[in-house]
């Protein structure tokens, strides 16, 4: 058995846990919300380490996806776990942490549809007292079942049927729009919390931000696993980039922090559902690669970059905000921020730097992942069937256009909070100090979110094993 595998095993048994202790001494939740975590990364290291094969495709994948997939899976109850004691939501973390690994590793479609399943079936169980005996669950959560509904019968008969099949179509628009149901997604994001759930920046990341890497890792295994047309690969790109714009624009009015949160994993899930168009066409263009000749990403070191960048970016923003609102209530709003980066410039730094990578400016890591997104889409994709020279293909140059114009309000949406946080008047004058557990907490998401600057354009290679290179020597086409 695989250690990726044993090691996403570890954090579901970390979850039952937390969850069976939630009665006893604070002692053993500290003890087991920071041993789990560092036993993974280390067992994780060690296999890195090794350099070993690849293992089973038809079980399990062990390649950069799912050791980046996996080292989050660790980082992030470790961290969060400096700003939560509560049993009961750390094992909500450390669940969907699990299931985030075990969907990284497992090759089976069915185990990623459970993974995804799982990930937001706990929300079902909050707020049934507070919603009187005689509402039941389907009253409480319609979206989230209809969604679910939707998105496994759309998931299995995708898988069932042929890729070219009309029904195949309509099930990919069930998949996006189950999807979309379920976490809050697609067409319109959803950042209204759930009935019953208590505000906390665990149970944000449990329930709806790890579900959406999730959900993207799953989409990404699945153009993988099944060949999609290009008009099924243009529904994706155009689904990713829809959400993305609607994220992006609600982001700029947005003033409490916990749906500007929401709506950030909302935007990594669009960023991630953009990679899996550019993996269709690197599964369709096998001879065109341009990664294999030269330093650019290939769309799975790509996939790899934005799960790791955008993550480690929230963790800094949310640890950073921490650092300075100390309170957390469900009507928690940024104002309070103001001017806060010119009082307390140490204290603001790791808010400032994560709104600066999830804003895609230089040199922090979410500059590199764009450049290199960018880089892919200028390239030339098609041969010229008069002169038989590589040149741009036009359907690249519009998609590259309307990326311009989403990612430019996306940068802006988050602008604008530096900009509130360096120009504008300060709020109110802040006492005391936050705990050494958030200080703490702080300062490692700000350390791992500039280490990963040192890897401009991929941490999907920094992971991946060592094997030789398989050379295709079919004739090389003229430029």
């Amino acid at each position: 058995m695989p250690v990726p595998f044993l090691i996403a095993i570890l954090l579901l048994l970390g979850a039952v846990l937390l969850r069976s202790r939630a009665s006893s001494s604070r002692s053993v939740t500290g003890i087991l919300k920071v041993a789990i975590p560092i036993a993974g990364l280390l067992w994780l290291g060690m296999e890195i380490g090794r350099g070993v094969s690849t293992g089973s495709e038809t079980l399990w994948r062990n390649d950069g996806i799912t050791r980046t997939a996996l080292v989050l899976a660790g980082l992030v109850p470790l961290i969060l776990g400096l700003l939560e004691s509560s049993s009961g939501l750390l094992s909500a973390l450390f669940w969907s942490c699990g299931l985030l690994g075990l969907s990284a590793v497992s090759a089976l479609p069915a185990v990623q549809w459970v993974s995804l399943i799982l990930s937001v079936a706990p929300i079902l169980f909050y707020g049934r007292t507070e919603s009187g005996p005689r509402e039941g669950i389907l009253s409480r959560h319609p979206t989230l079942i209809f969604g679910s509904g939707l998105f496994s019968i759309g998931f299995f008969v995708f898988m069932a049927v042929h890729p070219e099949h009309p029904a195949a179509t309509i099930a990919l628009v069930l998949v996006l729009c189950g999807m979309g149901g379920m976490l809050g997604w697609f067409p319109f994001p959803r950042t209204v919390p759930y009935p019953g759930t208590p505000a906390s920046f665990t149970l944000i990341f449990a329930h709806r931000i790890l579900p959406c890497l999730i959900a993207g890792v799953l989409l990404f295994r699945l153009v993988e696993r099944q060949l999609l047309t290009d008009y099924q690969s243009l529904l994706l790109l155009l689904a990713g980039m829809f959400s993305l714009a609607i994220s992006s624009a609600r982001l700029l009015k947005e003033e409490r922090f916990s749906r500007r949160l929401v709506l950030c994993g909302c935007s990594t899930l669009s960023f991630l559902v953009l990679t899996v168009h550019f993996r269709h066409w690197e599964i369709t263009h096998s001879s065109q690669i341009w990664s294999v000749t030269s330093n650019l990403p290939s769309a799975s070191s790509l996939f790899a970059s934005i799960l790791a960048c955008e993550t480690m970016a929230l963790l800094a923003i949310t640890c950073g905000f921490r650092l300075l609102q100390r309170e957390l209530t469900e009507e928690c709003f940024v104002q309070p921020l103001s001017g806060i980066a010119v009082r307390c410039p140490g204290m603001a730094l790791p808010a400032v730097c994560g709104l600066y990578s999830m804003a895609g400016l230089p040199p922090f890591p979410g500059f590199w992942w764009r450049f290199g997104l960018f880089s892919i889409c200028l390239m030339p994709h098609r041969q010229s069937n008069v002169t038989h020279v590589m040149e741009l293909d036009r359907t690249f140059a519009l998609i590259t256009i309307c990326l311009t114009f989403v990612f430019l309000v996306n940068m802006l949406a988050h602008v604008q909070m530096i900009q509130r946080m360096f120009l504008d008047d300060p709020f109110r004058v802040r006492e005391g100090r936050p705990s050494r557990m958030v200080q703490l907490a702080a300062a490692a998401s700000l350390l791992l979110l500039l280490l990963l600057s040192w890897i401009p354009l991929s941490v999907g290679p920094v992971l991946e094993h060592t094997r030789p290179v398989v050379v295709d020597e079919s004739p090389v086409e003229s430029f």
